[in-house]
């Protein structure tokens, strides 16, 4: 089913609908004559000749006019509502097929935010369609009949309005094209909040596990902030153009008010036409407002129009942007990886630091200063991009992972104390739900169900500053291995402080690393040599340079 169809179907599908729509819409511009012909006849016939009764049935004629223009209004509002809210849920319902209807793998890629986007868009055409666009066309229709009504009273002043409606109607072109632009840019910020928003719910909880929440709200802040911007730009552009269309009202009274004078001055107009001139004139506020933001309301819909025909085609390009690479050669690929020691000089920390390993081996790096280390852990997580070179993860770059996928592709290990404030049990699990059996299992891998019945409240037991304090160092290590198996990541990276490494850590640690080796290329950063001799390849830092080196000599 592509757009074109989908669009024909909104349009006239419902050929009672739209014609009562556009009915209703006739009966009020035609209602609207109703005071500027009271007006004309009561002063140049009625009140010159004073006869009463003829004024009064013409003033409740003119009343009757005024109560069905204000009928008309309510029935026509009410419809809108309805058709755009019914026509809504069929929309959305063959969506939702469409949805059912494409290939499962093109489907998978669609983010919760792309798909958001596809029901934004389709409301933005419903929206243009039921709300706008029959109503600005019958106004703008009845613009051209309310000048011939202007230009049959008097040529001279339907010469006037024409040319002040020409003069505006240019500026308004140009201010409608910075609309067009700002709207673009504000559609673009959206869709990145809106991915921004979700990705920030489900990535909170991760980040929180790598203490890296403050580069998660940074980013999140910097897109708020682009979208806000934008979104007052458009926001100031559309009041600018509303004010513009009561201005160029209000410009073509006064016009029309002072011409008209002149020629009643002379002779050459009746009071009762000018009056008549004027009244229509101030009616004209509606359809010029249409006709000058109908441009901007064409090129949002033919925008919205256009993601949906690559949607409902089934052309998922613009939306695969997310998609994570499928062929790679390394699982963990640091290629030639310089960082410079800060950003006021141009010394390196580590220079040309080239790993490269593939699903089952394990290589260390050893015999790192503090900062080197610092630069590591930075590189490794995707905080901070190397100044020359890459790091890559199963073919994509780290650095561009949302903190959900590094999650899921990388388990990084430290003693350090990256818990949340939740449960022992939220803290293993890292907030997805095991099943208790599963839980029990890994409680008796690394032997560690003893020690937390042993606390008053179990695994329920809230972590925070004072509890982490009371938690063995062993059982703190556990918690985190346990989380790094559950989500089995392709790529471990064990980051240890070396002034707590013991015999039992070390088992500990050996003992996982055995289990998930088969599945994951490993990289161990320590200066022990314990741990460095579970390493298949060794490398070391100092003088910032890496030299591949033997185990059994170190």
């Amino acid at each position: 089913m592509g757009v074109a169809h989908f669009s024909t179907g909104v349009l006239f599908h419902k050929i009672r609908e739209n014609g009562l729509l556009i009915a209703l819409s006739i009966s009020i511009n035609v209602c609207a004559l109703a005071l500027p012909v009271y007006t004309l006849q009561a002063y140049d016939r009625i009140i010159t000749n004073q006869n009463f009764s003829t004024f009064f049935i013409l003033t409740l004629g003119a009343f009757l006019f005024i109560a069905f223009e204000f009928l008309f209004r309510l029935l026509r509002s009410n419809l809108i509502s309805y058709y755009a809210n019914k026509n809504k849920h069929v929309e959305f319902i063959r969506a939702i097929q469409q949805f059912a209807r494409i290939k499962p793998e093109k489907l998978v890629h669609l983010s919760l935010a792309e798909k958001s986007e596809i029901i934004n868009e389709l409301s933005k055409t419903n929206d243009f369609i039921y709300r706008q666009l029959y109503v600005a066309l019958v106004d703008i229709l009845f613009l051209v009949l309310f000048l011939a009504v202007i230009a049959l009273l008097s040529i001279k002043l339907s010469l006037v309005i024409l040319a002040v409606l020409l003069v505006f109607t240019l500026i308004a072109i140009r201010i409608n094209l910075s609309i067009i632009r700002q709207h673009k840019n504000r559609a673009g910020s959206d869709e990145k909040r809106l991915a921004g928003i979700i990705n920030f719910l489900r990535s909170i909880f991760i980040a929180k596990m790598y203490a890296n929440e403050s580069l998660l709200l940074q980013k999140q802040d910097i897109i708020e902030r682009k979208a806000v911007v934008n979104t007052y730009k458009l926001s100031i552009s559309l009041s600018f153009l509303y004010n513009f269309s009561t201005f160029t009202t209000q410009i073509l009274i006064v016009a029309t008010l002072v011409i008209g004078a002149s020629q009643v001055i002379t002779g050459y107009l009746t009071f009762g036409t000018l009056i008549a001139t004027i009244i229509i004139a101030g009616r004209l506020t509606n359809p010029i407002r249409e006709m000058l933001t109908l441009w901007f309301r064409v090129a949002t819909y033919l925008n919205s129009n256009e993601k949906l025909l690559d949607f409902y085609n089934q052309n998922t390009r613009t939306y695969l942007k997310g998609q994570l690479s499928a062929k790679y050669l390394y699982a963990l690929d640091m290629e030639k990886v310089t960082v410079k020691e800060n950003y006021k000089t141009s010394k390196p920390a580590i220079s040309g630091l080239t790993i490269q390993l593939t699903i089952g081996q394990c290589a260390a790096i050893t015999q790192m200063n503090s900062h080197q280390r610092a630069l590591l852990k930075k590189l490794l997580t995707g905080a901070i991009k190397p100044d020359s070179g890459d790091i890559r993860v199963l073919g994509n770059p780290l650095y561009k992972l949302s903190s959900e996928q590094f999650h899921h592709l990388v388990g990084y290990i430290t003693i350090e104390e990256h818990f949340i404030n939740g449960t022992i049990l939220e803290n293993m699990t890292g907030g997805r739900d095991i099943a208790d059996e599963e839980i029990e299992a890994l409680c008796q891998l690394f032997n560690m169900k003893h020690d937390i019945l042993q606390l008053e409240y179990g695994f329920q037991t809230v972590l925070n500053a004072n509890t982490l304090q009371e938690l063995p160092l062993s059982l703190r290590v556990k918690i985190l291995l346990v989380r790094c198996y559950i989500f089995r990541p392709r790529v471990v990276i064990v980051d240890t402080d070396d002034e707590y490494v013991d015999e039992q850590l070390y088992q500990m640690l050996f003992k996982f690393l055995k289990a998930i080796r088969e599945q994951s290329a490993m990289l161990i950063l320590s200066n022990d040599y314990n741990l460095v001799n579970i390493a298949d390849y060794c490398y070391r830092l100092d003088e910032c340079r890496y030299h591949a080196l033997d185990i059994e000599n170190l």
